[in-house]
């Protein structure tokens, strides 16, 4: 009986509308859990620093010989949310774009 419910369409199309559904006010609310600090505060993110830096700083754009670093090097999720939030910044689109590309 699952097995066949998940090859029905109508299925897939039902799940996805109820989760746009309930993620749509969280594209206008605040930063929630770590958005704040790997997104919205990451020098690297918002450009205040060199995009060189995304492979000298960690996940949270703090510098990875400083010792409260956490050492969790992921360049290429930084450097795709610094992507985002310059796509964002030129087109006008900033909160509600970042958050759903995150």
């Amino acid at each position: 009986m699952v097995l066949s419910l998940l090859k029905r369409p109508s299925f897939w199309a039902a799940l996805v509308s109820l989760i746009a559904y309930c993620d749509k006010e969280a594209l206008h609310g605040y930063w929630v859990y770590d958005d704040s600090g790997s997104v919205a505060r990451n020098p690297v993110v918002t450009g205040e620093v060199p995009i060189d830096n995304a492979f000298t700083r960690d996940y949270w754009g703090t510098p990875m010989v400083e010792v409260t670093s956490h050492k969790s090097f992921r360049p290429i999720t930084t450097l795709t949310f610094r992507l985002n939030w310059w796509l964002a910044q030129y087109f006008g689109w900033m909160e509600t774009s970042t958050k759903l590309a995150n």
